[in-house]
Parts: C-alpha cells; structure tokens; sequence
C-alpha cells in the first residue's frame, strides 16, 4: 500500500510540474529571451523559436533572421538593455509585446506575438527593426 502511495505521489508531482510548465508566461518567455540575448543572440532567437513548435521545419528563415540580426547589431554599437514599450491585447490568447533593445547608435525594437491555443504560450511571429521615426511621428499626430 504505501508502495502505491509513493508511486502516486510521484506521479502527481511530475504532473504538477508538467503543469506549472505550461502556464509559462509571456513574460518567462521574454525574460528568458534577453538573458540569452545579452550573451548570445542567435541562441536567444533560436530559443524564442522554440516555443513554437510550428516553426521546426522552418530553420532557413530563421537563420536568415539570425544573420540580419547579426548585422544589425554589428553597427549599433554598444548594448544597454531593454525595456517594454507596447502591450496589447486581442481577447486572454492573443498578445503583442513590443521592446525597446537600448544600443549606443540607436535603438531596435523588437516585437513579439505570442499566442495561447489552449494552456501554453507560444512565439507565434517575432521581429526586430529600427523604425521608431514613424512610431514617434504618429504618436504626435495622434
């Protein structure tokens, strides 16, 4: 009896921890973002990939994404960290998330769009650009 009891006492811990698992917040998921990105971005990128599990066949497109980031940074300058600029919403299960990466020459804005189809969060579109002058100038027009 108490051998069943430990058995399913193990059980259900590794099911509570599978659980917690798919709660992961958006905001884990950003997290653990810029601490890969800080030491290396193209893992950080692979990572932000990862969470979907749709974007597996598609490794070209985010090598390509990889190397313009690469550039990119490769003439910003130094990096001085992030911060969230823009959090909207569509319903509980749709989400945008934008950052503001802060570097020496310029900032990049990096957007997410997450998505939650049932209880895990997952990247669903990621991109970065250096488009602030329009975000700005419609800003003052509003």
């Amino acid at each position: 009896m108490k051998t069943k009891a430990m058995i399913l006492s193990v059980f259900f811990m590794f099911l509570s921890v599978h659980l917690i698992q798919a709660q992961q917040t958006t905001k884990e998921i950003t997290d653990k973002f810029f601490q890969t990105f800080e030491a290396t971005p193209d893992k950080a990128v692979d990572y932000c990939f990862s969470t979907n599990k749709w974007f597996t066949g598609n490794q070209e497109a985010i090598k390509d994404m990889e190397t313009k980031l690469n550039k990119l940074i490769g003439i910003v300058g130094k990096y001085y960290g992030y911060e969230k600029i823009q959090e909207k919403k569509i319903g509980n299960n749709y989400k945008l998330e934008t950052y503001m990466i802060k570097y020496d020459r310029q900032p990049v804005k990096f957007t997410f769009i997450f998505y939650r189809p049932e209880n895990e969060w997952h990247v669903q579109n990621f991109y970065f650009n250096t488009d602030f002058d329009n975000d700005i100038e419609k800003m003052a027009k509003e």
